[in-house]
């Protein structure tokens, strides 16, 4: 008996996560307006004429929903798409972030890698009408204050976002 119920634990753990999961994204207001927060992730050249470009992006809105597009790993010509919901207190985060961003690249002597770049990235906060171009894996880096709201953004959107007090750490860039 002991190991039928050692058997059917982690299955009723998944299930509830599961279903904690499910209210959570039914909680979460659907994407109004502009994107507070968007990153563009595409390729460094145009490509040929006729031919779609590769791009990827992430998106937050204010009502804390958050959307991912970009290429399908498995069909070709086609879009996966992705989405969810960041909870209340990492929003105040992010927005907190987003308020201090100064979505300028790093200043000074900046020591980048010897690599080409592949891809080109785009960060903008929309309704401020702040932006700012940099390109991966080895272009000029971002300021301090933005490349911590980047990683807050990656991080709060995660199925499985870190603490409240470690995503505060990561938004005003003290990790």
């Amino acid at each position: 008996m002991l190991h039928l119920r050692v058997a059917i634990l982690p299955w009723l753990v998944l299930a509830a996560l599961l279903a904690h999961a499910r209210e959570a994204a039914a909680e979460c207001p659907k994407a109004k307006g502009k994107p507070i927060y968007r990153v563009t992730r595409g390729p460094v050249h145009k490509p040929p004429k006729g031919e779609k470009p590769q791009t990827q992006v992430f998106s937050v809105f204010a009502t804390g929903r958050w959307t991912w597009v970009g290429p399908s790993a498995t069909e070709a010509g086609q879009d996966d798409a992705r989405g969810g919901c960041i909870a209340p207190a990492a929003m105040k985060e992010l927005q907190r972030a987003l308020a201090k961003a100064r979505f300028r690249v790093a200043g000074g002597v900046v020591t980048t890698c010897a690599a080409l770049p592949i891809a080109r990235v785009k960060y903008a906060a929309l309704r401020s009408g702040k932006r700012v171009t940099t390109e991966e894996p080895c272009g000029i880096p971002l300021d301090k204050s933005t490349a911590a709201l980047a990683r807050c953004a990656e991080e709060a959107a995660r199925t499985t976002p870190p603490p409240l007090d470690e995503l505060r750490k990561i938004c005003r860039g003290e990790s």
